[in-house]
């Protein structure tokens, strides 16, 4: 709209110039002198006007360009969030299988607990069951559940919306940190700071060097209570 405005001043400009041009010529035998530097004015304004234009010109290219980076990005964004949906789907079937193992296992066990009592079991294999079934208690809670998977994929959506924010934001950088705490705090391993995944947006806003050194920190944050 501005870019119109300015093309259309621009043709105003140029139109009223056009008819003081003429009469300067009318007038070019009463004062050539005059004549010549209302010319060379008006030379110089319409140079002027032809800058503006092309000026404006190349803005609307650069704002074009940007849009399409932007939607690329946005469509890079949909295509890595179906992967993970994928994945998390194929997680949580995992979990079932693995849910209904774990009850098989634990009627096993008990068929098995009742018939060492009855037939005097002795207790290092009594307790070499229960190690295992807490073995396998252990390893279905860390299990990702599904509104873990959400919660993930909702810290993600927005990191990648920091990052294809404009750049002179000055509250980027800080939003980005905070995201990726928050990402990795919610995925339970399933994304890791340093997985590509989170290192693209993470780089978009920080930097190669800054991106990689969160994501190391996080990890090593994150390994002790994992």
């Amino acid at each position: 709209g501005e870019l119109r405005q300015a093309l259309a001043q621009a043709r105003a400009k140029l139109d009223h110039m056009t008819v003081e041009l003429r009469c300067c010529k009318q007038q070019s035998h009463i004062d050539a002198g005059v004549t010549i530097a209302r010319e060379q004015a008006h030379a110089f304004h319409l140079c002027k006007a032809e800058e503006a234009i092309v000026d404006g010109s190349k803005q609307q290219h650069a704002l074009m360009q940007k849009l399409a980076h932007k939607q690329a990005a946005e469509q890079e964004l949909c295509i890595e969030m179906e992967k993970v949906k994928r994945n998390a789907a194929m997680q949580r079937s995992e979990s079932e299988q693995l849910k209904e193992r774990m009850q098989n296992a634990e009627r096993f066990a008990l068929g098995a607990r009742t018939f060492l009592l009855q037939h005097e079991g002795t207790a290092l294999q009594q307790q070499e069951e229960i190690d295992a079934l807490r073995q396998q208690e252990a390893r279905m809670s860390e299990m990702v559940t599904f509104a873990a998977v959400m919660q993930s994929l909702s810290a993600l959506s927005a990191l990648w919306r920091i990052a294809t924010s404009p750049q002179m934001d000055p509250s980027r950088s800080r939003l980005a940190e905070h995201l990726a705490h928050e990402l990795v705090k919610s995925s339970n391993n399933l994304l890791p700071p340093t997985d590509e995944l989170v290192q693209e947006p993470l780089r978009r806003v920080l930097g190669d060097g800054a991106a990689m050194s969160l994501g190391l920190t996080l990890m090593h944050t994150k390994s002790p209570t994992t």
